[in-house]
């Protein structure tokens, strides 16, 4: 059995019949200069111990459809639990409808996936209101608030988004957690729709919205069956999840708008 790792730090178990190594990509561009990176790892034995380590030497180009090229440089550092992470020389704000093309070139060989910067829903604001029935782990760990979130989502089009959650700047998540939706569920107005989470008094909550193609949804909807999948007797066999990457290369290449909100979780 093989298994890779994304940077947010899940376990994806491959086919077990999947002996080869392959390389694992995890690229995203967004029109937050901040955000832009990309990732680049191995799969490894199931028995492998310790971090995944990444992978030195790649070329990497990020090229527009209006003629912009961008060079992704490898972040050097002494750390081997910070290797093979890419960043942009200089940085840059993707543009909402233009395409981007991700070439990556290692021992010869060329990844390459091709995504659209799609529009982001209107996140208009964020509410805090009294959790009226809290599970017992949360009344233990006293988080006794729920967040909620508001905006409109355009019906004129198919749309898809992926969702993280935050407190106090912190990444929230459970293990088989992936937050995706599609516009169907969003459904036009959107009147308070609660985070997953609870929070404490005095907690900062934010909520980031990434606008996907369908391709990317695709991709986190697999990995969420693969990362629930629980192994029982009639659980089906761990798969690869989807990938927009060309030449047998895992992982993703995620293009991007951003919305974020914040608020201070108080009474």
């Amino acid at each position: 059995m093989m298994i890779v790792t994304l940077s947010c730090d899940e376990v994806i178990q491959l086919d077990p019949e999947q002996t080869d190594q392959k390389i694992v990509i995890e690229a995203l561009v967004t029109d937050d200069p901040d955000l832009n990176y990309v990732r680049i790892t191995s799969n490894v034995d199931f028995y492998y111990q310790g971090k995944i380590p990444g992978i030195s030497g790649a070329s990497i180009l990020v090229l527009d459809d209006i003629g912009n090229v961008y060079d992704f440089v490898e972040y050097d550092t002494p750390n081997p639990d910070s290797s093979g992470y890419y960043f942009p020389q200089p940085a840059f704000t993707g543009i909402i409808n233009n395409t981007y093309t991700l070439d990556v070139t290692l021992n010869g060989i060329t990844y390459s996936a091709t995504e659209p910067m799609l529009p982001n829903f209107e996140l208009d604001s964020l509410s805090v209101r009294k959790d009226p029935d809290p599970g017992q782990d949360d009344i233990e760990d006293n988080l006794l608030y729920n967040v909620l979130f508001y905006g409109f989502e355009p019906q004129e089009t198919k749309d898809y988004y992926y969702f993280e959650f935050f407190a106090n700047d912190e990444l929230l998540r459970n293990d088989a957690d992936v937050f995706i939706s599609d516009d169907i569920f969003l459904a036009g107005k959107i009147s308070g729709l609660e985070f997953p989470f609870n929070y404490a008094l005095g907690d900062s909550a934010t909520i980031r919205v990434f606008s996907i193609s369908r391709k990317v949804y695709l991709f986190y909807s697999e990995l969420a069956s693969v990362l629930g999948n629980d192994g029982g007797m009639f659980s089906p066999p761990p798969a690869n999840p989807l990938t927009n990457l060309s030449n047998g290369a895992l992982g993703v290449f995620q293009v991007s708008s951003v919305k974020k909100k914040s608020i201070r979780v108080i009474e």
